[in-house]
């Protein structure tokens, strides 16, 4: 329904970003089936899911965000989320493979953030978490060009972030920079 979408379009509104690859559910039982939990009850909320593919751009897991509060964000059971990831700005590998720089965030309004700050020029990679960063790095650095600029864009878990930078590093060793944005960990609102 068209007045719930929108409250979930303001909450990313709010954040001053924009829906990239991603779709609104408020159906429970598209719901129940999508995040694998037959007893799930939406409870009248719209969710924004957010698709997490393999490097093939098989949907492999998704990430459903509530409206009524988007700090709690759930995972379908039992789906593949390590090495999982959104991309933002590009379709598929080739086009990330193509651009002179991709970011790497854990969560989607950081990525989205950061992608609309560079004037969209170019993509970001959601990576869910801090602890997918390093999965997602180690899927990557076999399809991206060495010479490519990789940034790792950091929010609110910076201590799980600083912990996983030298394994990062291993698999992407020309990681050049981190740009540190703070976040409230209850609704995930960017201030940069």
């Amino acid at each position: 329904d068209v007045e719930r979408s929108r409250g979930l379009g303001d909450v990313y509104k709010r954040q001053g970003v924009d829906a990239h690859g991603l779709f609104l559910c408020g159906d429970d039982a598209q719901l129940q089936a999508l995040l694998n939990m037959e007893n799930f009850k939406g409870r009248g909320d719209v969710f924004l899911v957010v698709p997490g593919r393999d490097i093939e751009g098989n949907v492999r897991t998704a990430q459903a965000i509530p409206s009524q509060n988007p700090g709690s964000k759930l995972f379908a059971a039992g789906a593949a989320k390590k090495g999982s990831f959104h991309l933002i700005g590009a379709t598929n590998l080739t086009e990330l493979a193509q651009a002179q720089a991709v970011f790497f965030a854990e969560g989607y309004a950081t990525a989205a953030q950061v992608y609309e700050d560079m004037d969209r020029q170019y993509p970001a990679v959601v990576t869910f978490d801090a602890g997918n960063l390093i999965e997602v790095a180690k899927v990557m650095a076999k399809h991206l060009p060495e010479g490519q600029a990789k940034i790792l864009c950091c929010d609110n878990d910076q201590f799980m972030v600083e912990r996983a930078l030298d394994q990062i590093r291993v698999v992407m060793p020309n990681l050049g920079t981190c740009l540190l944005y703070t976040s409230d960990a209850a609704d995930d609102s960017l201030r940069v």
